[in-house]
């Protein structure tokens, strides 16, 4: 189902800046990666409440083909948006394949796992070629991989439930590229997939899957590894596949460090953060900035500890992460 909200402000003395939103779900990360937005931009001094701002949010519930009706939808007036964000993988690969190279149309993509390898830019850290630029979504896998060797020095096999999704499609790639590095040989990934399911509750029923599948090779592995998808990232992943292993599990947000019921760790983009990023280039950009100086950029990254759950997996905390314990 097409969901929308749509707020606006009247006219002042000079005309608000037209923003459009669409999200893939209403779930996280989409939910507080906008929230953070739209907040920052007001603080940035474009705002609904201050007039400066028109903001029409529309929800895809994770079905690309609603990119075709929020077109035929708003019509000609499409174009006359000042830009378009499209928030998450499955958003963007939409409005690319709607909108890429279409002139007439700005967009810029947040909380996206591989818009290099969807082809919506062709770089990161570098000017943007065509109409789309933003903020990416992963932490870099090498650098993932480091923190948790040097939390799990013993983990040798690492089991890997990931969903059949464009998110994890890209980051498994890169994973099986770092693997075969000097650096990572000695790691082994224990991996199943689970089969995609569409809709607002989709993830939930795929969670489920996962977690059984989970189970099945919790006796094969030393570690857990959260995939980096729209399965992976939400909170029911992180308490179903707990709630059938004994293992412990790296976590890939916040909100996965949920007492001794949870992750061990996550090493985690900060959602939040990500959104105030994309929320000052596009204020740089209302305030006349060229498009082609808003170079894509990755996001920021934290680590975060449960103390609960490595006393109960018996896992020590590097010193060096002492201050990340919750």
């Amino acid at each position: 189902m097409l969901t929308l909200a749509c707020l606006s402000a009247g006219f002042a003395e000079t005309a608000p800046k037209r923003l459009l939103i669409i999200d893939s779900q209403t779930t996280e990360p989409y939910v507080p990666v906008r929230e953070a937005l739209v907040e920052r931009l007001a603080e940035l001094g474009y705002g609904t409440v201050g007039n400066t701002l028109e903001l029409k949010i529309y929800t895809m519930g994770n079905n690309p083909d609603f990119v075709r009706r929020i077109e035929a939808q708003e019509g000609d007036r499409l174009r006359e948006w000042d830009l378009i964000v499209v928030n998450g993988t499955i958003a963007t690969i939409a409005a690319w394949n709607q909108w890429g190279h279409d002139p007439f149309v700005k967009v810029l993509f947040v909380a996206v796992t591989d818009p290099v390898g969807i082809g919506a830019v062709k770089a990161m850290n570098e000017p943007p070629d065509a109409n789309f630029t933003g903020v990416s979504y992963p932490v870099p896998v090498e650098e993932r991989l480091r923190i948790i060797r040097s939390v799990f020095p013993g983990a040798k096999k690492i089991g890997y439930v990931w969903g059949d999704m464009p998110q994890s499609v890209s980051y498994n790639a890169w994973l099986a590229a770092a693997l075969r590095k000097p650096e990572f040989s000695d790691l082994e990934l224990v991996s199943r997939k689970v089969t995609f399911v569409s809709g607002e509750f989709g993830t939930r029923r795929m969670s489920m899957t996962a977690a059984e599948m989970a189970r099945g090779i919790d006796a094969q592995v030393d570690i857990f590894l959260t995939p980096n998808d729209q399965m992976g990232v939400l909170p029911d992943y992180n308490e179903m596949v707990c709630e059938k292993i004994t293992k412990p599990l790296v976590g890939l947000t916040e909100a996965h460090i949920d007492g001794d019921t949870g992750a061990v760790m996550s090493v985690y983009p900060d959602t939040r953060g990500m959104g105030r990023q994309a929320a000052e280039m596009i204020a740089a950009y209302f305030g006349g900035a060229p498009f082609s100086s808003l170079a894509p950029r990755p996001p920021v990254f934290n680590v975060l500890f449960s103390g609960a759950a490595a006393a109960k997996h018996g896992v020590k905390i590097p010193d060096a992460y002492k201050d990340r314990v919750r």
